[in-house]
């Protein structure tokens, strides 16, 4: 087997690897939005404390809220946020686009929507196109223009905040391209997130998965997505991925590292017989926090998987 990433970048073999860079694996602003994946929700603690780098503000009605996020691992990587909540009057968000501290390039404030629900008020989904900064604490290697989306549910002490971008280029198997998608699920921008074997990161804290994802049938649907953090099996055989923080740049090598191993299902129990009453449980609940089935007793529950 034979297989390639990038336009003539990456050739991997079972014998040899003949590494170059891979220029092929371009950001799409929205690409994980237009593929429709789903995302995984990143808490943004808030603060009263207005944070030093914060440098430009609009006029706030209320006390403001703050929060701090990273896009990147770049000298202008950092960036803020600002919630306007006051108790009767409109709510608003703004956000850094620039990492540059300034608080009043991101528009108005206006949220989207402000949806209320039994047990739940939530602002938001908005959308933002955010610079991305790579490189070092003083070196900027690479830039670019990366989606990021946010929401709000009142009463809690965070924003939550998830990832629009993906990067896009292809992978060619056997002589064969086929298009690719590289998406990571943490909104940080950094797509290299190694895992040891144990399944505990190589450096830093826990991430969530970093996908590749390929439309191996050249039919405008994507495979699975393979969560390239740890050696993953293709073709029959093992690979270890080697990313460049930024995504722009992918090596697939072969390896003898085992893929971790997926959990069993657990055994299914036997169905509950009519009239039963229903045991308790506990689950996540939308936007974070637990809830349990008891707190909706005397009340008709519908669950939807």
């Amino acid at each position: 087997m034979l297989i390639a990433v990038g336009i003539g970048a990456v050739v991997v073999s079972s014998t040899s690897v003949l590494a170059q860079t891979a220029s092929a694996f371009k950001l799409d602003p929205q690409g994980t939005k237009a593929a429709r994946l789903g995302y995984f929700p990143v808490p943004v603690k808030l603060m009263a404390t207005k944070p030093t780098g914060v440098r430009k503000e609009p006029a706030y009605v209320a006390v403001p809220k703050y929060g701090e996020f990273r896009l990147g691992n770049g000298p202008k990587s950092v960036h803020y946020l600002a919630l306007d909540e006051p108790e009767k009057g409109t709510w608003k968000i703004y956000v850094d686009l620039s990492g540059d501290g300034d608080l009043t390039t991101g528009g108005d404030g206006a949220w989207s929507k402000h949806n209320t629900t039994p047990g739940r008020e939530m602002y938001g989904v908005n959308s933002y196109t955010v610079r991305g900064s790579w490189g070092s604490a003083h070196n900027e290697t690479s830039s670019g223009s990366y989606g990021l989306s946010f929401y709000r549910f009142v009463g809690r002490d965070v924003i939550f905040m998830y990832r629009e971008a993906a990067r896009l280029g292809s992978v060619t198997v056997d002589g064969k391209s086929h298009k690719a998608m590289l998406v990571e699920n943490d909104a940080d921008g950094i797509y290299s997130k190694p895992l040891k074997d144990d399944g505990k990161p190589v450096a830093g804290e826990p991430t969530r998965p970093v996908w590749l994802m390929i439309d191996s049938k050249d039919d405008g649907k994507w495979d699975a997505p393979i969560d390239i953090r740890s050696p993953f099996k293709f073709g029959g055989k093992l690979f270890v991925a080697k990313l460049a923080p930024d995504g722009s740049r992918l090596r697939l090598a072969p390896t003898k590292r085992k893929p971790p191993e997926v959990a069993k299902e657990p055994e299914a129990k036997p169905l509950l017989a009519a009239g039963t009453t229903a045991p308790d449980f506990e689950a996540e609940a939308w936007g974070g926090g637990s809830l349990h089935l008891a707190d909706y007793k005397g009340k008709i529950v519908v669950l939807d998987f």
